[in-house]
């Protein structure tokens, strides 16, 4: 009982510390827009967010080829192993950032902007090595979290978007925050501690050029379908916005906007339940699927119980929080909020299941999952968004995570059975020393 209470006390100071990261990670994104967006002019302030969305979206495919596959390998690997998983992943991200760093130098100079002119020249430099500097440093967080080390991956994020909010004020007090000083400030205060922690890890690190192509085929292997997944969401994001707008106006977007606002404080949630999840399922696949079985109900039995409450509350509290938030500029509905935040509590409760696939190497069921949703919002929640507005968009949310959803937790459901159905006897199993999840039939 004492093991038992050990590792539970363990696991939620875990999920505290990732959770801080990604609450000070998402506090640092919102200052240094404001802070920005105070101080430049619109042409620049816009500018400056198109770039942000391609480095954002950077981040995702990343994560899906590189920063994933190192997670869930990672664990198998012990000793010589290990540091050349680590050493070649480091070239492999190097490459990777290198080459999508020159592709979009090419076509920032390549299409210049209408209003370029009145940009500062140095706006597309500056980008250029803070894209270079913060896929770097992204990475190396995932690497930390790989080890488990989520206390320093706090301190490293803390020194890193710290250190940048200080540098935004200190260039706002003196006047001179334009969006290439903001970029510089981002490329310096994510290079530098990241260097620091490529020093502490070199000695974990070992380069083996003649199995670079094999790893990196092996990254392919297990990210493919989340780097298709990655793009679905790219394409199928500003569906609803484009629709809403056509047959609404601008001002129904704006007020959709508004109401996803109070429900996006799940969002560091979402991505410190991921952040956690991942390396813990990832260690635990290593002693046998029913490990990862276990992690997996109970992550999602925790987290389902502890946001049910969640879009109750929202939607109770709808009218006063709106009013703080936009001071009675907009006066929504509470069922209206109350659905957009039941919309965030079903992606919140899938991470579990959609992580258990990811460690099985089943990424192809939450690939399918998104396409899944991406038919049913051009059947369902297009046409919905046409008819009602705001409502429709709500609704049509609500109904494709609600499918995608079940479709995720039927997915694992029958990988669980295939798996017991294709595991050989133990004694056999021993004697070969093969994994408990190789006999996995795929999805």
């Amino acid at each position: 009982m004492n093991f038992r209470l050990t590792v539970r006390t363990s696991t939620v100071a875990q999920g505290l510390l990732v959770l801080g990261d990604q609450s000070f990670r998402s506090a640092s994104t919102f200052l240094s827009a404001m802070l920005v967006g105070r101080a430049c002019g619109k042409p620049e302030y816009g500018f400056y967010t198109l770039l942000l969305t391609l480095l954002v979206t950077a981040e995702a495919f990343q994560a899906a080829l590189v920063s994933t596959p190192y997670v869930v390998q990672s664990p198998s690997k012990a000793g010589r192993d290990k540091e050349v998983c680590l050493g070649n992943t480091v070239l492999i991200q190097f490459l990777v950032a290198a080459g999508t760093t020159l592709l979009l130098l090419a076509l920032l100079y390549a299409f210049p902007l209408r209003e370029s002119g009145a940009l500062s020249p140095w706006i597309v430099p500056a980008f250029a090595v803070a894209y270079f500097a913060v896929l770097f440093r992204e990475f190396f967080r995932q690497v930390l979290l790989a080890d488990l080390k989520v206390g320093w991956n706090l301190v490293f994020g803390a020194v890193a978007h710290g250190s940048l909010i200080a540098a935004l004020v200190g260039l706002s007090l003196v006047r001179r925050l334009e969006a290439w000083t903001a970029y510089a400030a981002l490329a310096g205060c994510s290079l530098a501690p990241t260097l620091l922690v490529l020093g502490f890890q070199r000695r974990r690190m070992r380069l083996d050029l003649r199995g670079l192509a094999g790893q990196f085929l092996d990254h392919w292997r297990v990210g493919r379908w989340l780097f298709a997944q990655a793009a679905l969401v790219v394409v199928s994001g500003p569906v609803y916005s484009w629709v809403l707008v056509s047959s609404r106006g601008a001002a129904e977007l704006g007020l959709l906007g508004a109401c996803l606002l109070p429900g996006s404080v799940l969002s560091p949630v979402v991505q410190a339940i991921h952040a956690l999840l991942l390396p813990k399922a990832s260690h635990a696949a290593q002693r046998g699927m029913r490990h990862v079985q276990r992690i997996v109900l109970r992550s999602s039995v925790l987290v389902a119980l502890t946001f049910a409450a969640f879009p109750i509350l929202l939607g109770w509290f709808a009218a006063p929080i709106m009013k703080l938030l936009f001071a009675g500029t907009y006066d929504p509905s509470a069922w209206l909020v109350g659905l957009l935040a039941l919309r965030m509590y079903l992606i919140v409760t899938a991470i579990p299941l959609t992580v258990g696939l990811v460690v099985c190497k089943q990424s192809y069921a939450a690939f399918k999952s998104e396409m899944i949703s991406l038919i049913l919002t051009a059947l369902i929640g297009l046409p919905l968004t046409w008819l009602l507005g705001v409502w429709g968009v709500a609704w049509g949310f609500l109904l494709t995570r609600l499918f995608s959803r079940v479709y995720i937790a039927l997915a694992f459901r029958r990988y669980l059975r295939s798996s017991r159905e294709a595991t050989p006897a133990p004694t056999a199993a021993g004697a070969a020393g093969e994994s408990p999840l190789a006999p996995a039939a795929s999805l």
